[in-house]
């Protein structure tokens, strides 16, 4: 016979390429946004929702407040001193602020580079004398909250073309949204 296979094991084989199609759905959609998506983070997301980070209003503050602070004391020649060690300062509570972002999470991997890589730029131009009059301390924490946004939205929207093609089963149990 030609079909001898159970009822089963059509099933299983059905719904194991239904998983496949969903999970190149969720490889499509981030890479429609410029983000990867692998294998393991697939097996993660089946156990562990990234949780939603909250909006920085202290160190965006703190960075705002410094950015404010460099048009007087930049215009002065004797105060950019004084800028510079401000500069270095916001520096070292924004790297504190950056490795709180890139740590505990499994889904923080595709943050990491793009935080480093934007941190030391932002640094860059706020060690240069009358070139950190560009607010780059409050446009890096607003890129970075932003970006770290997206990604979680990008994961939570996978979890919803797992959910909408049946793949609700396997998700650990418990798991809320």
């Amino acid at each position: 016979m030609e079909n001898d296979r159970s009822p089963e094991e059509i099933f299983a084989e059905a719904r194991a390429e239904l998983i496949d199609w969903a999970f190149s759905r969720i490889r499509e959609l981030f890479e429609s946004k410029d983000e990867k998506f692998e294998d393991e983070d697939a097996e993660l997301l089946l156990t562990k929702l990234p949780p939603r980070p909250s909006f920085p209003f202290i160190i965006l503050g703190a960075s705002i407040t410094k950015d404010i602070l460099d048009w007087p004391l930049d215009l002065s020649l004797i105060l950019t001193v004084v800028a510079f060690f401000i500069s270095v300062a916001m520096g070292l509570i924004l790297t504190f602020w950056c490795m709180g972002k890139i740590s505990g999470g499994w889904w923080k991997k595709a943050l990491i580079k793009w935080l480093w890589v934007r941190f030391f730029t932002m640094m860059a131009i706020e060690i240069i004398p009358f070139v950190q009059l560009v607010p780059a301390n409050t446009i890096f924490v607003l890129m970075a909250y932003y970006k770290e946004k997206k990604i979680v939205k990008l994961f939570e929207e996978a979890l919803e073309i797992l959910h909408k093609n049946g793949v609700t089963e396997i998700i650990a149990p418990g798991r809320g949204r």
